[in-house]
């Protein structure tokens, strides 16, 4: 590993996001200190690390900059970006933004029930057929926030959906 990498005042790299190629900037050290795999790329004898440029021509700009936002201060993650920042911290082994985003996630699906002692879902809250569809599409099978929508799923005993909705629901559900 290079010396420069684990240096508080080292250099910045580049990252590149999304089909239009919007360039954010961070520091290295940062990056490497919380995902093995940027780590690896920036620290290592690969190109990225000779050029501080790399490549995420996958990854939506919006979850780059609020990954980089969450970087720098540890601010609470919005539920609503959530999925897409567990989905992006799998991608890139980015296993402490995982653990904050089930945090939201769980924060905005279940609250605590002080009359039973144990955690309720909040039916209006609950993943919609979309979230899970798109949490299948995008996380290995053995996910942890996959685990807890199932479980959420299995567990629901006073929700009962719409009609409009059902039929969504369902069919995503036989997909868990």
């Amino acid at each position: 590993m290079s010396a420069g990498c684990m240096n508080p005042t080292g250099p910045l790299v580049q990252l590149v996001t999304g089909p239009e190629k919007e360039i954010f900037v961070a520091h290295k050290e940062l990056l490497a200190k919380h995902s093995p795999f940027f780590k690896n790329a920036l620290c290592e004898p690969w190109k990225e690390a000779i050029s501080n440029v790399i490549e995420l021509p996958d990854s939506d700009p919006v979850v780059v900059a609020v990954f980089l936002e969450w970087v720098y201060t540890q601010k609470y993650i919005a539920p609503h970006m959530a999925l897409d920042l567990y989905i992006f911290g799998d991608k890139y082994q980015i296993s402490l933004l995982e653990t904050e985003a089930l945090r939201a996630l769980f924060s905005h699906w279940a609250m605590w029930n002080e009359k039973t002692g144990r955690y309720d879902v909040v039916a209006e809250n609950l993943p919609t057929a979309e979230i899970i569809h798109h949490a299948l599409d995008h996380l290995p099978t053995t996910s942890k926030l996959l685990d807890m929508i199932r479980d959420i799923q299995a567990n629901l005993n006073a929700y009962t959906p719409t009609r409009r909705n059902w039929p969504a629901i369902k069919e995503a559900r036989s997909r868990l």
